[in-house]
């Protein structure tokens, strides 16, 4: 087992068997702060554990995830980032990032992190800065920032995810507070970079003493503040919220009525759901989620279907989402043109690189590393792949595990019918 995977499997282990053994015994600020897993049982004023990791039906792949201390970027606007990301995916990688609610660490959006890593996309999470004072407009800066990071691994040439991405794909997931915060980054995103925006158990306050003279604390939903607000919106909230928080008018329903009817927008209210009801551990709402993420970010059109069917759990269910006429599914509607071998990069290397190919059709695929005299040094892939767009990594390295030398390599494909090959350079 590598040591990604190590430490992915420990940490997982630490979390779910911690917390199923203390929520009983964690008071009220801990219990909230555990509740993905754990909730205040008000009749009883103790905490019980609601379910954990174990009540998550993954995706198909393996994950595993990356940190500060293995290179990546340390940004301005938050501490801590995580990267998790899924092993042997096929395409390239979409991105997403993840904000924790009110006083929550990144590591509280751990579930919902490993779940998307799970289903083909990479998933960040950080700390905020100052996790109680900073405002929905700080943290929309921070996750925009953290953006920015996950970027920076498509070329960071000792990234495992380098040359993996598509940089040009990004949502934003957000809990509670970041839930509001998600939807400042989408008004502040200058490069019009985001394609979807998923709020959980939201709130949206804006801090105006005018607008808002009727609030003790100067706070309410603007409704003119989100006039500009036009990507995608899924929120996911709880019928009963206003039993756990006091922000009555800036919750789920508010946020829905309020934004524009051009943006599309779909609220998927939990019947009898409190704050916290908008978890991983229930299947409805990880379907409703990874569907309105596959659409958006992986262009799949089969889920149209699935994102317009009510759950059996709800007291509302809106949304002015269609399903286009003559949109096709996702094998028809994503076509290649033609069997493409691209150049590798980097070029030169050392010690790794990234070969990308795409495939029209499905294909029996095969692709070898020679050397300049022709030998044969390492076979990569030999298997049947579905069409799309496809890369795999060579770390210099022969069939015998053995570093090779300095120097000109070839690589080949052949899919079906097609053949190619094209020339590479190996420094030292």
């Amino acid at each position: 087992m590598s040591p990604f995977l190590i430490k992915i499997f420990i940490s997982t282990i630490f979390l779910i068997s911690k917390v199923f053994a203390d929520c009983s015994d964690l008071d009220y600020s801990d219990c909230i702060y555990w509740s993905s897993d754990c909730e205040w049982n008000e009749d009883t004023e103790t905490c019980q554990y609601i379910g954990g990791g174990d009540d998550i039906e993954y995706g198909p792949y393996e994950f595993t995830s990356i940190s500060e201390s293995d290179g990546m970027r340390d940004g301005p606007f938050y501490l801590n980032a995580q990267l998790y990301f899924p092993l042997n995916y096929p395409g390239m990688l979409k991105s997403i990032v993840l904000g924790a609610g009110h006083g929550d660490s990144g590591e509280s959006m751990y579930y919902w992190a490993s779940l998307l890593a799970s289903h083909g996309f990479i998933a960040a999470t950080i700390d905020y800065n100052d996790p109680i004072n900073e405002s929905h407009y700080q943290r929309g800066l921070a996750l925009l920032d953290l953006i920015e990071t996950v970027k920076r691994e498509n070329s960071r040439i000792s990234s495992p995810i380098f040359g993996l991405m598509d940089t040009s794909k990004f949502a934003l997931v957000g809990s509670s507070m970041s839930g509001g915060a998600i939807i400042e980054a989408a008004m502040s995103d200058s490069l019009e970079i985001l394609d979807a925006l998923i709020s959980l158990n939201p709130t949206v306050i804006f801090e105006d003493c005018d607008l808002c003279a009727g609030s003790e604390y100067c706070i309410c939903l603007v409704p003119e503040f989100l006039e500009e607000q036009d990507v995608p919106i899924m929120i996911i909230s709880g019928e009963n919220e206003t039993d756990d928080i006091v922000y009555e008018g800036m919750l789920g329903i508010d946020i829905y009525l309020n934004h524009p009817d051009m943006t599309t927008k779909l609220l998927y209210e939990i019947i009898d759901g409190g704050h916290s009801s908008a978890i991983p551990q229930v299947e409805p709402v990880r379907e409703k989620v990874i569907s309105w993420l596959n659409y958006y970010l992986n262009n799949d059109t089969t889920e149209c279907n699935q994102l317009l069917q009510e759950p059996g759990n709800i007291s509302q269910f809106l949304t002015n989402f269609e399903c286009a006429d003559g949109q096709l599914g996702y094998e028809e509607n994503f076509m290649l043109p033609d069997y493409t071998l691209h150049q590798n990069y980097p070029n030169p290397f050392n010690p790794i690189t990234t070969l990308r190919y795409d495939l029209p059709e499905d294909s029996f695929v095969n692709v070898v590393i020679y050397d300049i005299f022709g030998n044969l040094i390492k076979n990569l892939v030999n298997d049947r792949q579905s069409f799309g767009y496809k890369s795999v990594q060579w770390n210099a390295t022969s069939n015998q595990g053995k570093s090779v030398s300095a120097g000109v390599y070839l690589y080949k494909i052949q899919a079906n019918d097609f053949v190619d090959l094209k020339k590479m350079i190996l420094l030292k």
